[in-house]
This record gives C-alpha cells, structure tokens and sequence, in this order.
C-alpha cells in the first residue's frame, strides 16, 4: 500500500497543496487574479503529471473519470461544474445548482412535515423541521456566499414554516 505522505510530497514540490478525504485526494492552489487561465491550467498539468509520475513509479493508478482541473473565479472561472463532499460547485461559485438542489429537497420534506400541522402545535412543526430539515441541509456552508437571487427560493421554501 502506497503512503500519502509520499503522494502529498509530489504536490507539495510543485507548490500546491494538498486537501485527503479517505481515498480522494484534491490539491489546489491561489493564484493571483491577473494571471491567465491558461497559465494557471498549465502549472495544473505539470502539477497531474508530477503526481502520476510518482504514481507509476509507486504502482498506484488514478482513475481518470474521477480527475478534473478546475479555475474558481467570480471575474473568469474555467472548467465545469464538479461534486465533492455531495455538494455542487460551479467555477464561478454561484452555486445556484447547490441552492436549486437544496430547495428541491427541502420543498418535498416541508410540505410533507406541514400536512402533520393539524395533529401537531406549532412548537412540534418546528422540531420536526429541527430534526427533519436541518441535518439534511449540512450544504448550508458551501452556499453561505451564494448571491440573495440564488437563495430567494430556499428562503421563500422556509418561510411556508413560519406562515403555516
């Protein structure tokens, strides 16, 4: 078995860093805005192929369905939306897929906790929405920059509680 400290040097010498959740391994790095995509895409390539360098030298093979090189920007993203944690990311960090995924979720879960109003008071709504609702939305970091237009649906969502 290969040791990610060593896989985490590879990274490391090509000044990225490097982020390990079980076996997925994300490196990234800043860049500053004024430098071009194209610059940032290739130091990405030389970092891929420093890391699949030590890892034919290691016998470790990475799946190539699961890698993607990504620039997040408000002002010039690149690349396409990708998943991690289960959660959506768009380059340009909008996350309206994340907010719209939410909502859909929490709609259905809503309606569902509101049709028990008549056999419950209005302090058991709110637990139910405590306990149902809100470990469900473990998303809410990734969207805490989201602009007011994206969340205005998961706000109108929420609010049916407090209307009911």
């Amino acid at each position: 078995m290969y040791s990610m400290k060593n896989a985490r040097k590879a990274i490391r010498a090509c000044s990225y860093n490097e982020i390990v959740f079980a076996d997925d391994l994300n490196a990234f790095r800043k860049h500053e805005s004024k430098v071009k995509n194209e610059t940032n895409m290739d130091d990405i390539d030389t970092c891929q192929t420093e890391l699949h360098a030590w890892g034919r030298a290691n016998c470790v093979i990475f799946d190539a369905g699961k890698e993607s090189k990504h620039v997040l920007s408000r002002q010039n993203p690149r690349g396409d939306p990708f998943d991690l944690l289960g959660i959506r990311f768009d380059c340009k960090l909008v996350m309206s897929d994340t907010v719209c995924s939410i909502t859909e979720d929490c709609t259905w879960k809503l309606r569902a906790i509101l049709r028990t109003q008549r056999f419950n008071t209005g302090r058991q709504l709110v637990d139910l929405y405590k306990a149902q609702l809100l470990p469900f939305k473990y998303r809410t970091p990734a969207i805490y920059y989201a602009c007011a237009s994206a969340l205005s649906d998961l706000d109108r969502t929420q609010e049916k509680l407090i209307a009911a």
